[in-house]
């Protein structure tokens, strides 16, 4: 009897120990398996005591909720060891204004070209940002994107033609015919537009090539009502009248006043006498006439004048010419001219 309560003894401290060596080794092998894993977030760091190694389990035995918008920094994704990080990344509001298109994105990246990459937007060699790409960006900061493009672009031009004119004598007075009609030329210029977000804001001319030449237009006129000057310009004119010229000057041989009146050298006109006034009947020829006094004898022309005075013995077809020097007044003395009024 006491042989068998002996063996039934044996047998149940042979059980715990057992029991012992099991709760032992799996204290001792979940002891080893505890390891301790840095959590940085939310402006914290955490050191966790755990014995898993995917950073999401991790995050959520302490409680850290990860949204859509955010970003998890681990050095693995299902082995994490002891003393390694993991970095949670909370995503922020950015807003980005892309070639006048506002939109609001969530990003966990920080400067402009990391937020850029990350949300897969492309800049052209002439695209302008607001910001470098080196910034760093708050909620409060907006990333701007002017996008620039430049285009050719082609446009056909009229080339104006231009009007010759052509005296002929088998014409009349104020006859005129076309001897060979005008044709409009044509060329290609080609311009580089710049447009920013879809608008042209400048067009610059890159150059012009000319696809046809323009032909002048050529009009014959009669000869009549027309003379050639002195100095080759060729003058139309409404009448030509010959007339008797004397000369005068500001002087009192020629008008009776002297320097210190107050009419010394002022024209009928209320003008200053110069080279070029004449004196008229404005009878004949109305003050303010533009004129050519041609000479007869074929001494020196008095040339262009205009009539702003009158003189007493000035009367019908008579002119007085003004010279500035009495003895160039002197030697003119008296002769006939040719006047042209001119048209």
């Amino acid at each position: 009897m006491e042989n068998t309560n002996y063996k039934r003894k044996l047998r149940k401290n042979k059980a715990l120990l057992g029991l012992v060596a099991i709760i032992f080794l799996a204290v001792f092998f979940l002891g080893a398996s505890y390891k301790t894993v840095i959590i940085e977030v939310d402006n914290r760091t955490i050191e966790a005591q755990t014995i898993s190694s995917e950073p999401e389990r991790i995050l959520e035995e302490q409680g850290i909720q990860i949204e859509e918008q955010d970003r998890v920094e681990a050095s693995s994704e299902d082995n994490i060891k002891s003393g390694e990080r993991i970095i949670v990344h909370r995503g922020q509001k950015i807003r980005i204004i892309d070639g006048g298109q506002k939109s609001l994105h969530y990003t966990t990246w920080n400067t402009v070209e990391e937020i850029l990459e990350d949300l897969e937007i492309e800049l052209s060699p002439k695209d302008r940002l607001n910001l470098d790409l080196e910034d760093t960006l708050t909620e409060e900061d907006n990333i701007e994107i002017t996008r620039v493009i430049e285009r050719s672009r082609r446009e056909q031009i009229e080339v104006p033609y231009s009007s010759e004119v052509v005296y002929v004598k088998d014409l009349g007075p104020e006859e005129e015919r076309i001897a060979q009609p005008g044709q409009t030329g044509e060329k290609m210029e080609i311009y580089i537009d710049t447009y920013e977000n879809g608008e042209v804001v400048s067009s610059k001319l890159q150059g012009d090539a000319l696809m046809k030449n323009p032909q002048d237009e050529i009009i014959e006129k009669g000869e009549a009502n027309y003379f050639t000057t002195a100095d080759g310009s060729r003058l139309r004119y409404d009448r030509k009248i010959t007339m008797e010229a004397t000369a005068y000057t500001a002087g009192f041989e020629s008008t009776g006043k002297r320097p210190g009146d107050p009419a010394y050298g002022v024209t009928r006109s209320g003008t200053r006498v110069r080279p070029g006034v004449v004196a008229v009947d404005p009878k004949v020829i109305p003050l303010g006439t533009k004129l050519y006094v041609e000479s007869l004898d074929g001494t020196r022309s008095y040339g262009y004048s205009t009539a702003e005075d009158t003189g007493g013995a000035i009367k019908g077809n008579r002119i007085d010419l003004y010279f500035e020097n009495l003895g160039a007044a002197q030697r003119y003395g008296r002769r006939d001219v040719q006047v042209y009024v001119i048209d």
